[in-house]
C-alpha cells in the first residue's frame, strides 16, 4: 500500500492557481460579433490545417503552464511518500524488537560482543518512540507483551545478556507479529535483531501480511572467523568402577577457515584428571581418548573444558556417572564351574582381563544355592539355561519386584511348559518374570536352511548403543543362529521388543516387572548353538545390556531448554522430589502417575551445568545427577543473508543507518524537491515550445507570400 502526506497541507490552496492559465486563455479565446468586410473575403483561403496546428500548440502550453503550477503548489506543501502505509505524523507507533539471545550472540570480537551490539541498535530503535507508543522486547526468556512505557525497556535492555539455549527465531517472530496484529497503530515496526545463523534463521513461510508494517533487518556482522567447539564428551568404557580405568572420547570442531589449537582439560568433580592439547585443521574435527581414574565412589561429574577462545559457551561439556568400587554381577548356570561353562562367552565379554580390565566382578552359581542369597549386592543377575524350581524362582521374583536386573538367557532345548509355569504367563505364584511364553523351538544344527539371523534390531535403545560408538556399522546379519526357542509375546503385554529373528520370532524382548527389569534372549549365547560370540558386535551388546541394567550407571544428559524429569517406578514412589542446582536453588516437584511410573516434571533446564535429584525410596535417599549441555551447533559460524527470506524488509548494519531508516519511515520521502525540480523542466519546455512555435508560425508566413490585394 502506497500514500502521500502532506507536511504543509494549508499550501494546497495554491492548487487554485493552477487554473490562471485556463481561464486567460479563455478570455483571449471569446469570440468576438461576426461583421463581414468585403475586402477581408481573400483571407478565407488560409489553409485550415494550419489553423488546427496552431490550436494543438496553444493547449499544449497550457497543459504544461497548469501543471507546472500544480507541482509548485504541491512541493510547497511538503509532500512525503510512505511505501508502508503509515501516516506521517501520526500519534500512535507500535514498535518490537526481536532480540536473538542465544549463545553464539556472545561471540567476542574486538568491538566488543555481537549481543552489546545488538543491544545497541534496540536502544536506538526505542529511543525514537514518544511517550504513549507501544513497544516490546522479545528474547527466549521474555513475556510477548507490549507496553506504553518505552523508557522503561530501554532502561531493561541493560539487564540483558545472552542465554545458552540454542532457539530459533521462527517463534519469537510470529509472537512479534502477533503482538504487532493486535495493537492499535498507524505505524508498524518490526526489528530483527540476529546474527542469523543458518540453523536458527527458519522464517520461511511467515505470514508477514499485516497492514503499516515495516520489517527492519539488522544482522549483527564479526569480523572473528575462529571458533573451537566441544561437540562430544562421551564414555567410551562401560562400567565406572575405582577398580578399572574409565575411558573418555572427546570430539572437537574447528568452525572456523583456519587450522587452530587449544589446550584441553578433563576435570572429575574439580581436580583435574587429564590434560591433553587438541589441534584440528579448518572446517574439520579433532578426537581425543583420555583415560580417567576414580579415587572415590558415588556420582561424579566428568568435564571438558578448551582453553578460552572467542566463544566461550561452548567450550565446555560435561556428563555425570555413578561410580561403584566394582560391579559384581552373578552368573546362575546349570555348572558353576568349569572352563567352558554355559556362561563363558558372557563373562568374558564383561572382563577380558588384562589391559581392558572393566572393572566387572563375576561370581557363579547353580541355581540350588539362589535360596538364602542377598541378590542385593549385584547390579545383574544372569539366569544363562537353566530353570529353578519354583522354591528357587521366589527369590529372583523377589529381587526383581524390589527393583533388581534380570537376564534370563534361554536353552532352546528347554521344556515350554515348565518354563511358562516357572518364569512364564502360566506362574502359579506372583507376576511372572519372563516377557514372553515359549512354544517350542525353530531351526536345526543338521539343516543349514532353518538357521536365523537377527533383524528389525531397535539400535536406538541403550542395550545398543555402544555399538554406534566410533562410527563402525556392525552386521547384525552376520551372527547366525543354528536353533532358537520360539517365543510369543502376550496379548496386551508391554514388553518391549527390542530385535527378532529372520522368521520374525522375537529374539531380544525386555519388560519391567514390579519395580525390576527383566531381559530375555530366547537362544543360547555359546558357540554351539551361535556364531553371535565371535562376532564383533557381541561384547559391546553384552557389556551394553549389563551397563543399562544396572540402574543405569550413566544418567542420561539434557541439552538447555528440554525438561528436567525423573520417572521411576510407582510401586513405592514418593508423592514429592527435589531438584537442586545449588543450595539456593532447590525446586520440588510433585509425583504424576503414568502408564506405571511416577513422572516429577521440575520444569526447563535454563542454564549449563549439573543438577541433583532426591526422592526417597525403601526409607533411604536415593540420588541422580543430571548433565545440562548447550547445543555445539549454535557454535557455527554458518550465517545467511536474511533479506530474500522477508519480503519488501529494509536492511541495516549500524546504529546510524537504522536512525536515518526510522526517520524515514516515519516521516516518509519527501518528495518537495523532486516535485520543484519538474516544475522547472515543465516551465523550461513551455519557453522552449512556445518560443518555437512562435518563430515557427512566421516562417510558415513568409513562405506563404503577401496577402491579395484588395482592388475594388
Amino acid at each position: 500500500m502506497i500514500t502521500m502526506q502532506f507536511l504543509h497541507p494549508w499550501f494546497l490552496l495554491g492548487l487554485g492557481a493552477a487554473a490562471l492559465p485556463i481561464l486567460i486563455h479563455l478570455v483571449f479565446t471569446m469570440r468576438a460579433r461576426v461583421v463581414d468586410f468585403p475586402s477581408l473575403r481573400f483571407l478565407r483561403q488560409v489553409d485550415r490545417q494550419v489553423t488546427r496546428w496552431r490550436r494543438i500548440q496553444e493547449l499544449l502550453l497550457l497543459l504544461l503552464r497548469v501543471l507546472a503550477l500544480l507541482l509548485l503548489a504541491l512541493a510547497l506543501a511538503g509532500p512525503v511518500w510512505k511505501p508502508s502505509g503509515g501516516s506521517a505524523g501520526s500519534p500512535r507507533t507500535a514498535a518490537v524488537a526481536v532480540l536473538d539471545d542465544s549463545y553464539s550472540m556472545g561471540l567476542r570480537d574486538a568491538e566488543g560482543t555481537r549481543f552489546a551490539r545488538g543491544q545497541a541498535l534496540a536502544r536506538a530503535a526505542l529511543v525514537s518512540l514518544r511517550p504513549g507508543d507501544a513497544a516490546a522486547v522479545l528474547t527466549s526468556g521474555r513475556e510477548p507483551r507490549l507496553t506504553r512505557d518505552p523508557a522503561a525497556l530501554v532502561e531493561s535492555l541493560d539487564t540483558l545478556k545472552p542465554g545458552a539455549g540454542d532457539g530459533t527465531l521462527r517463534p519469537l517472530v510470529e509472537a512479534a507479529l502477533k503482538l504487532l496484529r493486535g495493537a492499535q497503530a498507524a505505524q508498524r515496526e518490526l526489528y530483527l535483531i540476529s546474527d542469523f545463523q543458518r540453523r536458527a534463521t527458519d522464517l520461511a513461510g511467515i505470514d508477514w501480511r499485516i497492514p503499516d508494517l515495516s520489517v527492519i533487518l539488522a544482522p549483527i556482522a564479526s569480523s572473528r572467523r575462529d571458533n573451537l567447539s566441544l561437540t562430544a564428551l562421551e564414555p567410551l568404557s562401560p562400567f565406572a568402577t575405582t577398580a578399572a580405568p574409565f575411558r573418555v572420547r572427546v570430539a572437537v570442531a574447528n568452525r572456523g577457515p583456519e587450522p587452530s589449537g587449544k589446550s584441553l582439560k578433563v576435570r572429575i568433580d574439580d581436580r583435574v584428571a587429564a590434560e591433553s592439547m587438541v589441534f584440528a585443521g579448518g572446517g574439520a574435527e579433532s578426537v581425543a581418548s583420555l583415560d580417567l581414574a576414580f579415587d572415590q565412589p558415588g556420582w561424579r561429574t566428568v568435564t571438558a573444558e578448551l582453553d578460552d577462545d572467542a566463544l566461550a559457551a561452548d567450550n565446555v561439556r560435561r556428563f555425570c556417572v555413578e561410580v561403584r568400587p566394582s560391579l559384581r554381577v552373578l552368573f546362575v548356570r546349570p555348572e558353576a564351574a568349569g572352563a567352558m561353562a554355559r556362561s563363558f562367552y558372557l563373562e568374558k565379554a564383561l572382563n577380558p582381563g588384562g589391559p581392558a580390565d572393566t572393572g566387572v566382578h563375576a561370581d557363579a552359581i547353580d541355581a540350588r544355592q539362589l535360596e538364602g542369597l542377598d541378590l542385593a549386592r549385584y547390579a545383574v543377575v544372569f539366569l544363562v539355561e537353566t530353570l529353578p524350581d519354583e522354591a528357587a524362582a521366589r527369590p529372583l521374583r523377589a529381587h526383581v519386584a524390589g527393583g533388581g536386573s534380570l537376564v534370563i538367557v534361554v536353552d532352546p532345548g528347554i521344556d515350554p511348559p515348565a518354563f511358562n509355569g516357572i518364569l512364564g504367563a502360566d506362574a502359579v505364584e506372583g507376576e511372572p518374570l519372563a516377557p514372553v511364553r515359549l512354544a517350542g523351538t525353530l531351526g536345526s544344527e543338521r539343516e543349514p536352511g532353518s538357521y536365523q539371523g537377527l533383524r528389525d534390531v531397535d539400535l536406538g535403545h541403550p542395550v545398543f548403543a555402544r555399538l554406534g560408538q566410533g562410527g563402525a556399522k556392525l552386521d547384525w546379519g552376520a551372527a547366525v543362529f543354528f536353533r532358537v526357542a520360539r517365543a510369543v509375546v502376550p496379548d496386551r503385554s508391554r514388553a518391549h521388543v527390542l530385535a527378532r529373528f529372520t522368521s520374525g520370532s522375537p529374539a531380544i524382548v525386555e519388560h519391567r516387572c514390579g519395580a525390576g527389569r527383566v531381559l530375555l534372549v530366547a537362544s543360547s549365547l555359546h558357540t554351539d548353538t551361535t556364531t553371535f560370540p565371535l562376532r564383533v558386535g557381541f561384547v559391546p551388546f553384552v557389556q551394553g545390556l549389563v551397563a543399562h541394567l544396572a540402574a543405569p550407571a550413566k544418567a542420561e544428559g539434557l541439552r538447555v531448554g528440554e525438561r528436567l524429569r525423573l520417572q521411576i517406578p510407582a510401586a513405592g514412589a514418593p508423592p514429592a522430589a527435589k531438584l537442586a542446582r545449588s543450595p539456593r536453588d532447590v525446586r520440588e516437584a510433585a509425583a504424576v502417575s503414568s502408564g506405571g511410573f511416577a513422572v516429577y516434571d521440575f520444569g526447563p533446564a535454563e542454564e549449563p551445568g549439573t543438577a541433583t535429584i532426591e526422592w526417597r525410596a525403601d526409607g533411604a535417599v536415593a540420588l541422580r545427577r543430571v548433565a545440562i549441555n548447550v547445543n555445539p551447533e549454535e557454535g557455527s559460524l554458518d550465517i545467511v543473508d536474511p533479506l530474500p527470506l522477508v519480503p519488501r524488509a529494509h536492511r541495516v548494519g549500524t546504529a546510524d543507518e537504522l536512525k536515518a531508516l526510522i526517520a524515514r519511515i516515519r516521516r516518509g520521502t519527501p518528495l518537495s524537491t523532486p516535485f520543484l525540480v519538474l516544475a522547472f523542466l515543465l516551465i523550461l519546455a513551455e519557453a522552449l515550445l512556445a518560443n518555437r512555435f512562435a518563430f515557427g508560425a512566421g516562417r510558415r508566413a513568409e513562405a506563404a507570400g503577401p496577402a491579395p490585394r484588395d482592388t475594388g
